[in-house]
């Protein structure tokens, strides 16, 4: 079973795009047909974010996990200055720089549990990446929805219970 976030206030949760669930989850507001898939995976990658934060002073580790540039809507313009700054497509949307379980690090590709199944799975560019990470010594996967991620951290630092 999910395990539920600490609770919020209700502005920051619409701030956020949230709200919780009857079983106490977090989920977007609006329904998941209404928003676009990458609108939806920035709401689970915020949960996320979110939970690693509250976590950090019994996983240590969870301070180094940061997000990638890639993604979201821009103009022309932005997106060339951020393509000649270095900005890749297909660069997985999470990264935890801890060596654990032999690995050098850990990648997650995050896709949103509320978006629908074709959109759900990594694209050419995303497999190519974590085919890559993988082969360099990496953990590289895809995780659905933030629970899923949060339990491949979770694995990854701790390893299975």
């Amino acid at each position: 079973m999910p395990q539920a976030l600490p609770l919020m206030t209700p502005e920051r949760m619409r701030a956020l795009g949230l709200r919780v669930t009857a079983e106490g989850t977090l989920a977007p507001q609006k329904p998941a047909r209404s928003r676009r898939p990458r609108e939806m995976e920035l709401v689970e990658q915020m949960a996320l974010m979110r939970w690693a934060k509250d976590h950090e002073a019994e996983l240590a580790d969870l301070r180094w996990l940061h997000a990638s540039a890639n993604g979201g809507a821009r103009s022309k313009a932005v997106a060339c200055k951020l393509k000649a700054s270095g900005v890749k497509r297909g660069v997985p949307d999470l990264s935890l720089p801890v060596p654990s379980r032999g690995y050098h690090g850990l990648y997650i590709e995050l896709k949103s549990s509320q978006a629908l199944s074709g959109d759900q799975k990594p694209r050419p560019e995303q497999i190519a990446w974590l085919s890559h990470l993988e082969h360099a010594g990496y953990r590289a996967c895809c995780a659905v929805g933030w629970e899923q991620a949060r339990d491949v951290i979770l694995d990854y630092l701790l390893g299975a219970p």
